[in-house]
């Protein structure tokens, strides 16, 4: 038993073919014969046949080399072998851990975003500083706050009068304009 599990091991096995018909298996592999004979390699592989039933049965094995015909297998166990090892090795890949898997195959754990320091604000509560390397930070008061547009100061005669000029304009031409849905209606 160990000479054919040996035999396997050794790399003598070229490939393995299988086809199914129905409850049979049809398989035909190619194995280097146990002597190698440097002048011709193609010579010494033997083509090994056999025909197993769905129950893992062997119905029947031909094997073309001398010593099988005295009962010596070593060519179909290898064979066997090799198929046995395939099974268990796909057996295998189909309930691998997490831990097997390639990189590819996972969730991505080499760009996920580090936490932020900072709670999200607005804009009007950031401070802006320019740097400048060796001049010291001036010192911001807290109280400072950003001028935008809304928070200057207009007097409320310039509303109401740019407000009634596109009235006037509206009805003099009998068009919309745009400013009028933009300007405050009720100017305090």
């Amino acid at each position: 038993m160990l000479c054919y599990v040996a035999f396997y091991k050794e790399g003598k096995l070229e490939g393995i073919y299988t086809e199914q018909d129905g409850e049979l298996f049809y398989v035909k592999s190619q194995v280097k014969s146990s002597y190698d004979k440097q002048a011709d390699k193609n010579k010494n592989i033997y083509t090994v046949k056999m025909i197993i039933k769905a129950s893992s049965q062997v119905k029947q094995a031909v094997c073309p080399c001398a010593s099988g015909n005295d009962g010596q297998w070593n060519h179909l166990a290898a064979t066997l072998f090799a198929m046995e090892d395939a099974c268990k090795k796909a057996a295998s890949t189909t309930t691998e851990s997490e831990d097997e898997l390639p990189c590819t195959s996972k969730p991505c754990k080499w760009s996920i975003p580090k936490k932020r320091k900072q709670e999200p604000t607005t804009v009007q509560a950031v401070k802006f500083v320019k740097h400048v390397y060796g001049k010291k930070e001036k010192e911001c008061s807290s109280s400072a706050t950003v001028n935008t547009i809304h928070n200057k100061s207009k007097p409320n005669t310039d509303y109401n009068a740019l407000l009634e000029k596109i009235k006037a304009m509206e009805e003099k031409t009998g068009k919309k304009i745009g400013l009028h849905s933009i300007i405050p209606q009720n100017v305090p």
